[in-house]
């Protein structure tokens, strides 16, 4: 588990460094993953608009440009019941323009993985693709942008 870490990367594609900062809250069990998450995106005018949310170990999943665009594609995860299973739900989202946006059609997210007690990179097929998509995200949990 990393606590409290910062990256710096121009993450949305404008030549300007941006920066990660992953606050772990503590908890027990699967409530340990938890982290809030900020993101400060550097403005030209060398102010930063900041965006927030609740995530599970988001310092432990990087960033990606998936699409080779220039924008880093953001990953976020939640742990999803469903059918008596627990599930990790991987949602896409980009920072573009000044907002927030889910761009999950990029890389047919969302994704899903079974919950299980021990190491598991295999996404299910207990739920359809198409099931899988009733469950995107518009924004992350308590999501803030200022």
């Amino acid at each position: 588990m990393l606590i409290d870490t910062i990256y710096i990367a121009d993450i949305n594609g404008d030549s300007l460094a941006d920066v990660k900062i992953c606050c772990w809250y503590g908890g027990c069990g699967i409530a340990s993953l938890n982290e809030r998450v900020v993101f400060l995106f550097q403005q030209p005018d060398n102010t930063f608009k900041k965006v927030s949310y609740i995530d599970m170990s988001p310092c432990e999943r990087l960033e990606r440009d998936m699409d080779g665009d220039g924008i880093f594609e953001i990953i976020t995860m939640d742990l999803i019941y469903h059918n008596n299973h627990s599930y990790w739900c991987f949602n896409l989202f980009n920072y573009k323009d000044n907002q927030f946006i889910n761009v999950n059609n990029k890389a047919d997210y969302p994704i899903m993985i079974q919950f299980l007690f021990r190491e598991n990179y295999k996404i299910t097929n207990k739920i359809s693709k198409e099931k899988m998509k009733t469950f995107a995200i518009e924004l992350p949990e308590n999501f803030d942008i200022r």
